[in-house]
């Protein structure tokens, strides 16, 4: 008899338990992420700098003077030169015919014939010295100025006019490396065997700077994570050393970390000032019914949602939209018991909803009044971890879109 009432127990909690089923759709939400700072009018111009491209070219410049002196050196002696060895040829003509006062036939007659006159040395062949080599120097990479301001140095929002436009720049200091080093090491499983590897460090420092059309600075920075060094290592050889051609694997290392670096400009000079296309993932609640009926929950999902897919081209009727949603879940709200489990708004009913309704608050810009719902739900330590935390994150993110909105509406 006490197994069987047991077990009656157990079934009526389980059937209390299921009453009703929260479920949580993934939604996600286009929107434009407004500048931290505003700058107008919204007009820019981009540079980008090569602060190591002058001393480049200082010595290139040296090096052909350089070469241009020993060419004009070599070409005025070998001029001289070739004066020296024609005159030897001419004497050597004119001892060989003149004063003879004979023809060339009698001549070869006494010389070659009769055996009784001397043929004079003949010079040997001109030979013409090297000619000098312009030295060659292996340069860092020069890249095309144009090509990445056109690339990453933009404001979105923004249009690219000279007239009163805020100026930016960004300014590359140089590849820079550490020495190359070879490592190895010593395994002894499956079978003893040495591997040995390249190894070195890099960098491309970058400072960025904004300025506005009146003079005033509003960044000038040596952004982070250009300054540090970032290691490379060539893949582990097994036994053999492996070859290092130290200037093909440095100009590839210069194109990819002046690609990474200049994102990350892109990516601070758009979280500060730029108008920026965004998509954010959020969860919208409804309510399953299991015991009772949720049918105004389930009318406040698809009004929000149908809000929500327009908030970005239509703001005006997605904010009809989400406030008609809010006014259906504050209906619901109106039967909460938090402390009765078996309530149709009980407290998960209750803790959803007002996600929802802060929510909808957050998107419509009216974030006092998303932070106040949150915040009951914050406060309130009987709601689940889950919603809670929730809670925590929309309300983290609702006050940076706070803080971005009243930099935007002084």
């Amino acid at each position: 008899m006490k197994n069987t009432l047991l077990v009656l127990h157990l079934l009526l909690i389980a059937n209390l338990s299921l009453s009703q089923k929260i479920i949580q759709s993934k939604i996600g939400i286009n929107y434009t992420q407004l500048p931290s700072v505003l700058l107008l009018p919204k007009y820019y111009q981009s540079t980008v700098v090569l602060e190591y491209e002058e001393d480049i070219l200082a010595h290139q410049k040296m090096i052909q003077e350089e070469y241009d002196e020993e060419l004009k050196q070599y070409k005025e002696i070998e001029f001289q030169s070739k004066t020296r060895h024609k005159a030897r040829m001419d004497q050597y003509y004119d001892n060989l015919y003149s004063g003879k006062k004979k023809t060339l036939a009698g001549y070869l007659l006494e010389t070659q014939v009769l055996k009784t006159g001397t043929i004079p040395d003949k010079p040997a062949p001109y030979v013409a010295a090297p000619k000098p080599k312009k030295r060659q120097v292996h340069y860092q990479k020069i890249f095309n100025t144009e090509t990445l301001a056109t690339s990453y140095l933009y404001l979105e929002g923004f249009e690219g006019k000279p007239e009163k436009a805020v100026k930016i720049s960004a300014h590359l200091y140089g590849f820079q490396s550490t020495k190359i080093e070879l490592k190895s090491r010593s395994v002894t499983k499956p079978s003893p065997a040495v591997y040995y590897w390249h190894r070195m460090s890099y960098k491309h420092p970058v400072r960025i700077r904004v300025v506005d059309n009146s003079g005033k600075i509003f960044l000038n920075e040596l952004l982070e994570g250009t300054s540090e060094f970032v290691k490379y290592e060539t893949k582990h050889t097994k036994t053999k050393i492996p070859s290092f051609d130290t200037v093909t694997i440095k100009r590839m290392l210069e194109s990819k970390i002046v690609d990474k670096n200049m994102k990350l400009v892109y990516e601070r000079l758009n979280e500060l000032y730029g108008f920026c296309p965004k998509v954010r993932y959020e969860n919208l609640y409804k309510v399953k019914a299991k015991k009772f009926n949720y049918d105004d929950c389930q009318s406040g999902f698809s009004i929000a949602r149908e809000g929500y897919l327009n908030l970005n081209t239509d703001f005006k009727s997605s904010k009809n939209k989400l406030l008609e949603a809010i006014k259906i879940w504050n209906r619901v709200l109106k039967e909460s018991e938090l402390e009765n489990k078996k309530a149709r708004v009980n407290k998960h009913v209750t803790a959803t909803m007002k996600l929802n309704i802060a929510q909808a608050y957050g998107w419509m810009n009216e974030y006092e009044k998303a932070e106040l719902t949150l915040l009951e739900i914050i406060d309130y330590d009987k709601f689940k971890f889950r919603y809670r935390d929730a809670a925590q994150t929309r309300m983290k993110f609702y006050r940076k879109q706070k803080a971005r909105w009243n930099a935007n509406h002084k």
